[in-house]
């Protein structure tokens, strides 16, 4: 229990959250899009929708943090979905290989902004990175439909 609380203090989450929440708006909502060809061309459910439009704003938060990990050429996907085993609303960043040993860092990162969204805002979600090698891009397509478009 020590050794968490120890950890949990090496990682920062970064204090402009509750601005970043603040400031999202429906335009925001709108940079992420549909991620495949197909999809596209067909109507989402009202629950994939609302997942989309209750994930931006964490979504962004952790694209800010990962920004101070991981230089924004080297994020090569950010996505939004779901985890279908859980139903709780996912994030999926795809960053370069060459970053590989950065993952436990960002792991730490990503469980201090998941907790601190649930305690505060009680916002339930998941944060995911991984490396671009072995991917599978249609099931990364599929899972996780709602891709930022600057990347």
């Amino acid at each position: 229990m020590a050794e968490n609380a120890v950890l949990a203090e090496t990682v920062v989450v970064d204090p402009d959250i509750d601005e970043i929440l603040d400031r999202i708006s429906f335009k925001d909502t709108r940079a992420y899009q549909l991620g495949y060809a197909d999809g596209q061309k067909l109507t989402l459910d009202r629950a994939l929708s609302n997942i989309k439009n209750m994930m931006v704003g964490p979504a962004e938060v952790y694209y800010n943090s990962l920004l101070k990990i991981i230089p924004k050429e080297d994020i090569l996907q950010h996505r939004i979905g779901t985890d279908y085993t859980t139903g709780v609303p996912t994030t999926l960043t795809v960053i370069a290989g060459k970053h590989r040993d950065k993952l436990q860092e960002i792991r730490y990162m990503a469980c201090d902004i998941e907790l601190y969204l649930f305690h505060e805002h009680d916002i339930d979600c998941q944060f995911w990175t991984m490396t671009d090698a072995h991917i599978e891009q249609s099931l990364v397509n599929r899972d996780f439909p709602y891709c930022r478009r600057d990347i």
